[in-house]
């Protein structure tokens, strides 16, 4: 029977188009239509949740994506499937789920933790459950990262600026109020005078940035003098 065929639900009996059937992973029709379907799925779910209808999760099952047989707990729970299992595995269903939002491979995936061994690209701390670290503006893809510090990233909206400030907070914080008694490592001492706050003002007014006459930089303005002090600006 063709695609364009008028076909009978099983079911309910009415007369619809193969557009209202769901297809088998072979690629024929099923013979109910899709509200009769979604209509089943749903009584059995509830049956299944009142346990009216038991659910005997298999040992092993075999994912429809990659055909391998995996025991049971490789697989989500799914309270809609007869044995309460999603039809792919919690591998195949991750690598899906990141060709979807960021474009990349299986193989592309396992290429960068290969090259990242199996560490972050940040933290260098081995890594449980990698993240795939993205671009926001042109979407592409930069590396894998810990949970914490992919995060991390996302609070700071990717903004150097930003980070630069956390920085100088966290120096100050340290070398006024919290000075650690015994520090993990100690820093290099710098052989250059640090610059008086009217040269610093006078760099970023020369860099077009708008900035006070008076007082103390804000920590924004800061983390900019100290890009262009890095960039050889200042």
């Amino acid at each position: 029977m063709g695609d364009r065929a008028v076909r009978t639900c099983s079911l309910c009996g009415t007369k619809k188009m193969p557009i209202d059937f769901y297809r088998r992973s072979n690629g024929t029709f099923r013979s109910e239509c899709k509200v009769c379907s979604d209509a089943t799925t749903t009584r059995n779910r509830l049956r299944r949740l009142s346990g009216e209808l038991p659910v005997v999760v298999p040992e092993v099952k075999t994912c429809c994506r990659c055909k391998v047989t995996k025991p049971h707990t490789a697989f989500h729970r799914h309270a809609g499937k007869p044995d309460g299992l999603h039809v792919a595995c919690k591998a195949c269903r991750a690598a899906g789920g990141r060709r979807s939002k960021y474009g990349i491979s299986q193989s592309e995936f396992d290429e960068l933790l290969v090259r990242q061994t199996g560490r972050c690209a940040i933290c260098s701390e081995p890594m449980p459950r990698p993240a795939v670290d993205h671009c926001h503006t042109v979407g592409a893809v930069r590396g894998l990262l810990c949970s914490p510090c992919n995060t991390g990233l996302g609070h700071f909206k990717d903004s150097p600026a930003r980070l630069l400030a956390a920085i100088q907070y966290l120096g100050y914080a340290l070398g006024n109020n919290h000075q650690p008694k015994e520090p993990a490592m100690s820093e290099p001492t710098s052989t250059t005078s640090e610059p008086t706050v009217a040269e610093k003002r006078a760099a970023l007014q020369k860099a077009g940035v708008a900035v006070g006459t008076r007082g103390k930089l804000s920590a924004e303005n800061e983390a900019r003098y100290q890009e262009l002090r890095a960039n050889g600006q200042a």
